[in-house]
């Protein structure tokens, strides 16, 4: 992949895609070289599943990022910008057979009881809800607007675990909670930003003429 010039920094902005090449070189690096040559970002949905099949288990095991083909071992590939956070419950049996089962499956999404935490792993490594925070409340909280984006880097992962806190009514099991992740990656065809490490970064935007930034 050619590398090319630098371009410049043009005009900088509120969020991570209107913002110049200092300023995303700041928090992410690899994503720094990828907007300075010019590459175009896909988005793609990652997901974290679990499903409560009985009222007595109230806390499950720790869920991460399934396996696919921009993950190993259930870690991200490439640096990634998450910017939506979205959540299903679904109670295939719940109300089966009533004409407003749609209308009462959809509320008691909203009001299910599940709540959840939600660390990130990798490097680095932090939490963003160490405690169980209801799940609606979670995933609302994440879908502001981030000055710069979340980044997520590679050999970065989520993982969650998830709570009933008000156990599900018997005809409600089993209950399948799916939390979606919408993400942003370099289109990398060559697996040129694959593993990226910071240092790897740095080095090629200092031969684009710009200081090394960041220490992710």
């Amino acid at each position: 992949m050619d590398l090319g010039k630098f371009v410049g920094l043009g005009k900088g902005g509120a969020y991570w895609s209107q913002d110049d090449i200092l300023a995303v070189a700041q928090y992410s690096p690899q994503l720094a070289v990828a907007k300075a040559m010019r590459v175009p970002f896909q988005p793609f949905v990652l997901t974290i599943e679990n499903t409560f099949v009985d009222a007595t288990t109230l806390i499950s095991n720790f869920q991460n990022f399934g396996s696919t083909s921009n993950t190993a071992g259930n870690k991200l590939i490439w640096p990634s910008i998450v910017d939506s956070v979205m959540y299903e419950v679904d109670t295939a049996s719940y109300n089966a057979g009533n004409a407003l089962q749609y209308v009462n499956d959809y509320f008691y999404g909203l009001q299910s009881g599940i709540r959840a935490t939600m660390l990130v792993l990798g490097s680095p490594k932090y939490s963003v809800a160490p405690d169980f925070v209801p799940l609606k409340m979670l995933c609302d909280s994440l879908n502001g607007a981030w000055p710069s984006g979340w980044v997520l880097q590679p050999n970065s992962s989520v993982q969650m675990q998830f709570q009933q806190f008000s156990p599900a009514p018997a005809g409600a099991l089993p209950v399948t909670v799916v939390v979606g992740f919408r993400m942003w990656q370099p289109i990398d065809s060559a697996n040129f930003f694959a593993n990226m490490n910071t240092a790897q970064a740095n080095d090629i935007l200092v031969k684009m003429g710009m200081p090394p930034q960041g220490s992710q």
